[in-house]
């Protein structure tokens, strides 16, 4: 019987954190990184440096163990682990093998493991000095026991793998909190970088170089409290790599799980339905303590950057990790993830260190980067609210009734699946479901707002970049190789060397940076972070356009950000062109100040005199109709003057009902074609005028009128998950739809030249996944007009088109073979999309697709309007095809009769 009946309610680990960050100092680190200085003072910093080596300073003196990790032949076993039970604490070897971890006074148990080798446990007592190890590890020896065998014949790893993913929800979530110290070291070794690269990455003289180390570490507190939040602040943290930022952050890969369907896209081989993806082969059983761990092979059944190959271990009757050593093909190399896990208390194994390391052969750059951490766990609480009992297939328990009756319904479905002597696929899937469930109804009984899943909160310290060496020397629990010192010595040096020059270099520097940042944009921040203004620059090719409406346009972008303080936010944007041909301006400002962050509220004024589009809400983008223009001189985009101003307002007046008003003031004008330039076809073929080609250019929908308009927008979606992030309210995802009702009307002011109409609308949106990598997005949207005395096209009911062979509009909710303008309607519609996503749909079962992280949708469109009836349309796409492109084949029918197909290609810029 598998017993987790634990005592869940008082189930915590605590240890003392403060005694575990003291250590010598090894003086060679020391001289590295204090003998730089002037010349006049270099021989007493060296004087000072020598009688630091002679007479180590007491404080800094401390206790614990220090050694090498070797296999039986004395060769380094490189980023082996070291965990020592009493503190829960984990660590690891640098890459020569070499450990260097100070401990308080106690009596310790040591366990050195390293993959593919069998463990060794060393009991210590430790007092006032570091006691030297060489710890030599044997070989794993693998039995293959007497193991069951199915009347087909089926490998033993299935029925393992089986029991591991039924129950990975459960050890997912298995752990309610915990509190961890967390170190992370990175370094970077580059056999070689183009001359290019290098200097796109050159950051105040700080170059990166081929065949020399770089490397980054940092001191982090976590916080985790369950089933993914996370608050992790940096409390100390150094690099010597050019460009790093946080945003290059192991973290996301070390706060995830293989228990998960998938990690960033990459199927897990614990997934539900991970016999769709990958074999799994026995290799062998070993005993570690008291537990017997299997290794199994973990084999993808077709290339794709999605699936991982390596091993997996799992421990027997538990079915949770001990240890994973998996890796991935990818466009940039090959990446690799080595986990290890100990039993950290009641049979809770959890992750004692990391270990990534990247491959890289791309672009001319040829290199490694490896990341390894040291964790240490304290107050860890278990999820007193899971199922407290499970069975194994070995015997049933002793029936007692009045336990009996504290077991929920689905807790007896999963024990009756787990005392089957075979599970078969279908059986993991409801085990993984039901496990998936109770693990769900834990989460609603714990603490905090279910809907609340803000993940990650981050923070720095504000002293984290201002650590010397004396205080890394005490900190760091994994020892630096001679190449890092070498490297943070250089480091060093280039900042000395800076201070030393002076002001006056910092001035020839600001004096080339000032032109540079007004041709290229910048920045400009004040002291504290309040107040930023961003210059766009002269060289933003966003800002440069043209049309055969304006003719050549450019112009200038500013935005200002200011903060108050923590919660409000006050935003502005001006985009400024000036249309040459045409000779008028184009003025886009957009003003908004966020006023309930945690309500998302926010109230707007957007101003606007300018050429616009008479589909404002799914319309053309103007550099595809730009290159239409000027090079097959086919002028699509249609544009009226718009002089407009207009009053929003959004908030979520609970969480899930968001109400949004506006009112609108504008002018609409008509206008003409002011250019006729193209580089092609300019005696063949004829730009076509500003107008619809479905509307006639004394139309009465295209004269000019004004407006006075007012719209109510509300929005609700049931049980509406969100992040609070910098104390900000953000949406995520919801299994529910959303349901929408809009009302649009506008008042006419005088007797004449005015808009008057009503529009009301009603939609439902939702967006399903259905499976691992899998998603299906529909939606339902109907309206009509109960008012049309006088209005604009431009307030019509538009829809996506997108008619052109190449466009940068996308396939989603578009009706493809339609024209542009043609489907607008001021009457009544009916329209519905469903768009099915996915890895694996028909194409990527081939060989050489299954290698693309391309994805595969199937689509269907349906549209009904007086003038359009009964348009269906349905097609298959190829999506992010090497990030760039998308690709689709779509028919459409009119009226129940076949209208033609097409191909697209779409651009994802």
């Amino acid at each position: 019987m598998l017993n987790l009946e634990k005592s869940r309610t008082t189930g915590t680990c605590s240890t003392n954190l403060s005694k575990t960050f003291a250590t010598e100092m090894p003086a060679g680190i020391l001289l590295f990184s204090c003998t730089f200085g002037t010349a006049k003072t270099s021989m007493r910093k060296r004087i000072t440096i020598f009688l630091l080596v002679l007479f180590p300073l007491p404080v800094l003196q401390a206790q614990g163990i220090r050694g090498t990790v070797t296999d039986q032949n004395g060769e380094p076993l490189p980023y082996s682990s070291i965990f020592i039970r009493e503190l829960t604490r984990g660590t690891t070897c640098n890459a020569l093998g070499q450990f260097s971890l100070p401990l308080p006074k106690g009596s310790y148990t040591v366990f050195f493991r390293s993959l593919g080798y069998t463990e060794v446990t060393r009991s210590l007592e430790l007092d006032s000095d570091f006691i030297e190890l060489d710890i030599a590890l044997p070989p794993q020896t693998y039995m293959i026991p007497e193991v069951r065998i199915s009347a087909g014949g089926e490998d033993p790893a299935y029925w393992i793998m089986r029991k591991a993913i039924g129950l990975a929800n459960y050890h997912l979530n298995e752990v309610l909190r915990y509190k961890a110290d967390i170190y992370i070291k990175g370094t970077a070794y580059f056999d070689k970088i183009p001359r290019a690269i290098a200097k796109r990455v050159e950051i105040n003289n700080f170059k990166v170089k081929a065949n020399q180390a770089y490397m980054l570490e940092s001191l982090n507190e976590v916080q985790f409290t369950a089933p993914d939040k996370y608050e992790m602040r940096v409390i100390a943290s150094q690099n010597t790599l050019p460009g790093y930022t946080q945003n290059v952050n192991p973290m996301d890969y070390i706060n995830a799980s293989l228990y998960q369907q998938q990690i960033e896209g990459v199927v897990s081989p614990l997934a539900r339905n991970a016999f769709s993806y990958y074999r799994f082969s026995f290799e062998g059983t070993f005993m570690e303590g008291t537990h017997i761990v299997n290794k199994i092979k973990v084999i993808p059944k077709r290339k794709s950057q999605q699936m991982v190959s390596g091993y997996l271990h799992i421990v027997e009757d538990l079915w949770c990790l001990h240890s994973s050593d998996l890796s991935i093909e990818t466009i940039a190399g090959t990446l690799s993830l080595q986990q290890l896990y100990a039993n950290i208390m009641m049979d809770a194994w959890m992750p004692v260190n990391h270990k990534i390391r990247a491959q890289i052969d791309i672009a001319g750059v040829k290199g490694s980067v490896t990341y390894v951490s040291s964790l240490k766990y304290d107050r860890v609480k278990l999820n007193p609210n899971l199922p407290k009992t499970f069975f194994s297939p070995i015997q049933h328990a002793p029936k007692d009734s009045a336990k009996e009756a504290k077991i929920s319904p689905g807790q007896k479905k999963i024990n009756e699946l787990l005392e089957k002597d075979e599970l078969n696929n279908r059986d993991v899937q409801r085990l993984s479901k039901l496990m998936e469930k109770e693990a769900a109804k834990a989460m609603e009984k714990g603490e905090g707002d279910p809907l609340n899943q803000t993940g990650t909160k981050f923070s720095i310290a504000d002293s984290a970049v201002k650590n010397d060496s004396l205080y890394w020397n005490q900190v760091r629990p994994i020892p630096l190789t001679p190449n890092e010192r070498i490297t943070l010595h250089e480091r060093d040096k280039i900042i000395a060397d800076k201070t030393r020059a002076g002001d006056s270099g910092r001035i020839a520097g600001q004096r080339s940076r000032h032109g540079r940042d007004l041709l290229r944009g910048k920045a400009y921040r004040s002291k504290f972070g309040h107040f930023r203004f961003v210059h766009g620059g002269l060289l933003d090719a966003g800002m440069l356009n043209y049309n055969a409406v304006d003719g050549l346009s450019y112009g200038q972008e500013f935005r200002i950000n200011w903060k108050p303080d923590t919660t409000h936010t006050l935003r502005s944007t001006l985009r400024a062109s000036w249309a040459f041909n045409r000779k008028a301006p184009l003025i886009r400002w957009d003003s908004d100040w966020l006023y309930a962050p945690k309500a998302r509220g926010k109230v707007a004024l957007y101003l606007r005199y300018k050429s616009a589009d008479f589909n404002q809400e799914s319309g053309m983008h103007p550099f595809p109709n730009l290159v239409y223009t000027l090079f097959f001189r086919e002028n699509h985009l249609k544009l009226y003057e718009q002089l407009e101003a207009t009053l929003y307002n959004r908030i979520d007046i609970v969480n899930g009902l968001v109400l949004s008003t506006s009112l609108t003031a504008a002018r609409k004008s008509p206008l003409t074609n002011h250019s006729d330039f193209s580089f092609f076809y300019r005696n063949s073929r004829d730009l076509s005028p500003n107008h619809p080609s479905n509307l006639g250019s004394g139309n009465p929908v295209l004269r000019a009128m004004k407006q006075f308009k007012a719209e109510v927008l509300l929005e609700f979606t049931p049980q509406q998950p969100y992040i609070i992030r910098a104390h900000r309210k953000a949406l995520r995802e919801s299994a529910w739809p959303t349901f929408s009702l809009r009302y649009t009307r506008a008042l006419p002011l005088e007797s004449s030249g005015w808009s008057e109409f009503s529009m009301l609308e009603a939609g439902i949106d939702q967006g399903i996944d259905i499976g691992l990598m899998s998603s299906l997005d529909w939606a339902l949207n109907a309206g009509w007009f109960p008012k049309t005395n006088t209005i604009h096209f431009s307030d019509f009911k538009h829809f996506k088109t997108n008619p052109l062979l190449v466009d940068m509009a996308g396939f989603d909710r578009a009706l493809i073979l339609a024209d542009y303008y043609s489907c607008a309607t001021p009457d009544h519609w009916v329209r519905a999309a469903l768009r099915l996503d996915a890895s694996y749909l028909a194409l990527k079962f081939l060989p050489w697709f299954s290698e693309r992280l391309w994805k595969e949708a199937l689509h269907l469109d349906y549209l009904y309007t007086s003038d359009q009836p009964h348009y269906i349309q349905f097609g298959y796409s190829l999506n992010e095809l090497f990030f760039l492109a998308d690709i689709g084949v779509f028919t459409a029918f009119r009226d129940w009769k076949y209208a033609g197909c097409g191909i697209r290609l779409n651009f994802r810029f």
